[in-house]
């Protein structure tokens, strides 16, 4: 059974295989005057879709279409492809023409041959991205569905008799003349997956009216864990920013009662001798790596005249607390 069948597929473009050029007013007319009232009569129930080219002039053609009152009574929606990149205003300027025609994506593919071969796996994994953020923002934006151009290509990424090459989900190579087996299923196999499994036809997409993200919990000091690494953050009062001197050795505050072993109590800024970075661990009295001394810098001083000081380990080689290397 056919379900619905597009006036001509990208009427824009002149290419090297068959194709046939359309204006969007040239297009109005045949589905007014010739295609609506045959299929009409002869095939009643089949849709008819317009336009099926880039996002860009969609909403040119879908007026062109929706205006004539004749064609657009035939006319159901509008179908794009994803050649001419996301055009999400394209797509929210043509929905708002017409809410009750829907928009369909057609059309995609990645062209150029197949690259599961290649070494750099980044372009793999790209082309089957690249298609998931279109399928993402096409139902973001009005789409009611989205189809792949193509399901299944040779290892060329053919047959095609214009050798138009592009890539597919799934790669066939029947003598196993590769030695990967006789099927490839591509990463573009596995993310589609993810859609087509969990967005049966029919579903529903809920628009949220508030924000259901909550405000991050205060940090206490039971979340300073033991052998974290020490980062630069911006001065807000937390639990991890509170330090108190115990001897020559600089402890998080509140950190007693959450790490008390009979050994080491609390926990303290330790300059890790066996790397070159500040780390939080179990306070230990007699541990070099956990005793800082503050040395005057010799003639310098704040703008308003306090000192500035170093703050140095007692690890050998001795090394200063750092900012930035």
């Amino acid at each position: 059974r056919i379900w619905a069948v597009t006036i001509q597929n990208e009427p824009m473009a002149a290419v090297g295989w068959e194709s046939c050029l359309w204006s969007a007013n040239n297009s109005a007319a045949f589905v007014r005057d010739h295609l609506g009232p045959v299929l009409a009569r002869e095939q009643p129930g089949v849709l008819i879709i317009g336009y099926d080219h880039n996002k860009d002039k969609v909403a040119k053609w879908a007026k062109a279409l929706y205006e004539d009152p004749l064609a657009a009574q035939y006319v159901a929606g509008v179908a794009v492809h994803w050649y001419g990149g996301l055009k999400t205003e394209s797509l929210d300027e043509t929905h708002a023409l017409a809410p009750g025609k829907f928009i369909l994506a057609s059309e995609a593919c990645n062209c150029g041959g197949v690259v599961f071969e290649q070494p750099d796996a980044r372009r793999w994994w790209a082309r089957a991205e690249d298609l998931a953020l279109d399928i993402l923002v096409d139902l973001l934006h009005w789409a009611v569905g989205w189809t792949d151009w193509n399901l299944i290509l040779d290892i060329t990424g053919g047959p095609n008799h214009a050798h138009n090459l592009c890539d597919a989900n799934i790669i066939a190579d029947p003598p196993n003349a590769r030695g990967h087996g006789t099927l490839t299923l591509q990463a573009s196999f596995y993310f589609q997956g993810h859609f087509s499994r969990f967005i049966p036809p029919g579903s529903i997409r809920t628009k949220l009216t508030f924000d259901p993200e909550l405000p991050p919990p205060a940090i206490t000091a039971s979340d300073v864990q033991n052998g974290q690494s020490m980062v630069f953050a911006a001065c807000d009062g937390n639990a991890a920013q509170r330090f108190e001197t115990r001897g020559g050795s600089l402890a998080v505050s509140g950190t007693d009662l959450a790490y008390g072993d009979g050994h080491g109590v609390g926990i303290c800024l330790d300059a890790d001798g066996g790397s070159e970075k500040l780390h939080a661990w179990k306070c230990y009295s007699n541990s070099p790596n956990q005793h800082f001394t503050f040395v005057r810098v010799p003639n310098i001083t704040t703008a308003a005249g306090a000192p500035v000081a170093q703050i140095r380990s007692s690890t050998t080689p001795v090394r200063c607390i750092t900012a930035v290397r």
